[in-house]
């Protein structure tokens, strides 16, 4: 029987002890994200969701 998983059900990964490595990765990426939802023409802008604070 192959059942599949969907995505949501899938439990988000736990990095116990990041390196600074990773943090510094990780903290790349929003701000990326932010700048391009900032350059987002105005017809774009209200498609583009809302972080999700978690």
């Amino acid at each position: 029987m192959n059942i599949e998983e969907a995505p949501t059900r899938i439990e988000p990964a736990r990095i116990e002890h990041p390196n600074g490595e990773l943090l510094d990765l990780s903290l790349e990426i929003v701000a990326r994200a932010e700048r391009l939802g900032r350059a987002l023409h105005p017809e774009t802008a209200p498609n583009w969701p809302e972080p999700s604070g978690s």
